[in-house]
């Protein structure tokens, strides 16, 4: 499926040595993925359902002229202008450890950024540079959305302290589908025990029941793909599975299946996860439990500062509606009989409008706003990139950008006011990381040098990177 593309950046190239493998998941309706789907779909109902209840004063106004689109954006703006009110609303100086890594490093999370947004359209030419991508496999995803896209890369040139033996980069595919949509609002807990299990705690851990259905219909086919690449290859040693949003979610407990319960085909294999923007997906953080496996590598989580979907499990959401409902002086979700007693008795209007909504809302604003506790957790540590821009000399100068990152620990993190859906994109993350890779080539190597001949080769390698999504 991919096609040798001529490229002008030295070195920027995939290898085409082998053929790729494309594997279709069966569309047949197995009594299990039957379930799932079903399952999925009544999920998806009552929280759309729910979700409607707590938005029923938004909805009143689209019988305008605006597209709804254009209101659902413009109440997005909105919500992150209520949201900004709070200091817990952003990654405070201190608020998490710094974090950095050497500039081999951060190219082979760059390659994982990649994968995890090339598994969307597997005809994307692999084109990173420094790093030969072979692509190997590409798993269609099933009609119902109970199996996800899981693409497939080799790496063997990975130069970094420590790392021995070639790379398998495994990326599952996240929301593509109106299916995948219902996958993801199925968040009710499930027993995690049928995918992984610890042996250092008797705590019973519960997963996000869509994402669980997936890596569970996903796991036995991947066991098979990874063996053969294994038996193929007997210096493949590292196993990275990766994913954007809900692809990471997914990936995050293939890894814990693997992690905890490694298949005697693969006796030496070492298993990382990086994922980009992953939703949350165990009740309770497993990072440390993960640390204890002798066969687990890299635990690395990005989040975007401000993406709303690392927090977004059902509580969460609830709580941000409520954010959002007090800025027009609504009750929470949860009294939304008092709403309706409002209307009818002409407290907000006989057909209130968001202008008239507006004012009876009261300054509310704290340090910070009180979410509930966390229904799941994101697995692995949790690193959040922040783009800070520093004072500029004189007022015509545009400052320059400089990315800032942190490791935030999961009870921080559980805190932060995450409303934002513009930086979740592919695009957002894969332009981080490329500064990522630049800030930390030039502290190695000044600001020119390394793996590049000049400053152009560099720029032009940024550009290939994101004309590819």
């Amino acid at each position: 499926m991919w096609k040798p593309k001529a490229l002008k950046s030295r070195g920027a190239k995939a290898s085409m040595h082998s053929a790729v493998t494309i594997v279709s998941s069966t569309n047949t309706l197995t009594p299990n993925s039957q379930v799932a789907s079903a399952t999925n779909s009544q999920a998806a109902s009552a929280a759309v359902a729910e979700l409607t209840a707590g938005l029923d004063f938004i909805f009143d106004q689209l019988g305008g002229e605006d597209e709804p689109t254009d209101l659902v954006q413009l109440h997005l703006e909105r919500l992150a202008i209520e949201a900004a009110k709070y200091q817990s609303s952003r990654v405070t100086d201190g608020g998490g450890e710094d974090w950095t890594c050497t500039h081999a490093m951060s190219r082979l999370l760059q390659a994982a950024c990649r994968c995890s947004s090339m598994v969307y359209d597997p005809t994307q030419q692999p084109s990173l540079y420094g790093l030969e991508l072979e692509p190997v496999l590409h798993r269609t995803p099933s009609m119902m959305g109970t199996v996800k896209a899981a693409s497939m890369w080799k790496i063997n040139n990975v130069r970094i302290s420590g790392w021995s033996g070639k790379t398998l980069m495994v990326s599952i595919r996240g929301t593509a589908t109106k299916t995948d949509h219902m996958v993801n609002m199925n968040g009710e807990p499930r027993d995690a025990s049928g995918v992984f299990t610890f042996a250092e705690t008797e705590t019973a851990i519960n997963a996000h029941a869509g994402f669980f259905a997936c890596a569970k219909t996903l796991i036995p086919a991947l066991e098979r793909d990874i063996a053969d690449q294994v038996a193929l290859d007997d210096e493949m040693l590292n196993i990275i599975f990766t994913g954007h949003s809900a692809g990471g979610a997914v990936a995050s407990l293939v890894f814990l299946h693997f992690a905890c319960h490694s298949p005697a085909q693969l006796p030496s294999a070492k298993y990382s996860l990086i994922t980009f923007g992953s939703a949350p997906s165990t009740s309770q953080s497993v990072t440390e439990l993960c640390r204890s496996q002798p066969s687990v590598g890299l635990l690395i989580n990005f989040v975007n500062e401000y993406d709303m979907v690392s927090r977004s499990d059902k509580a969460y959401i609830r709580s941000i509606l409520d954010l959002y409902r007090s800025r027009y002086g609504l009750p929470p979700v949860a009294n939304t009989h008092l709403t309706e007693r409002l209307l009818r008795d002409g407290g907000l209007g006989n057909s209130p409008s968001i202008a008239s909504i507006a004012v009876h809302a009261g300054p509310k604003v704290g340090v910070t706003w009180p979410l509930p506790a966390p229904v799941f957790h994101l697995v692995g540590d949790i690193v959040v990139l922040r783009v800070c821009f520093d004072a500029p000399e004189a007022d015509d100068v545009i400052p320059e950008a400089s990315l800032k990152a942190d490791k935030v620990s999961p009870d921080e993190f559980g805190k932060l006011l995450f409303c934002d859906l513009s930086v979740h994109r592919r695009t957002a993350y894969l332009e981080r990381l490329n500064m990522l890779v630049r800030e930390t080539r030039e502290r190695e190597f000044g600001s020119v040098g390394g793996d590049y001949a000049s400053t152009d080769d560099f720029t032009k390698d940024v550009f290939v990177e994101l004309s590819a999504v």
